[in-house]
């Protein structure tokens, strides 16, 4: 058996670790309280594209439902995020928007 290994996945996975630098800058110069499950969602996404590309390779059952645990596990993650977000500033009577 040929492994399956999609080239869209490989580009899929290093675009992903390329822009860790780029995140954790913009993490460490504007720290909020959602950061970290932003953090751990971006993690999580990272996972996922990992196994996906094992799964053309090895154990592809075992490993397509980690990859579908793993990206709802972000889902998850991104959403206490954005819920965790400040609304947007009150306005008094007296500003202008």
């Amino acid at each position: 058996m040929e492994p399956l290994i999609n080239p869209n996945e490989v580009v899929d996975l290093v675009i992903a670790v390329l822009a860790i630098p780029i995140l954790l800058r913009v993490v460490r110069l504007r720290p909020h309280r959602e950061a970290p499950f932003f953090s751990l969602g971006y993690g999580f996404m990272l996972c996922a594209l990992v196994v996906t590309i094992l799964e053309g390779l090895i154990w592809p059952d075992l490993l397509n439902d980690a990859e579908h645990a793993f990206y709802a596990a972000s889902g998850v993650a991104f959403l206490v995020a954005v819920i965790r977000m400040p609304g947007p500033p009150a306005y008094s009577e007296h500003d202008t928007p």
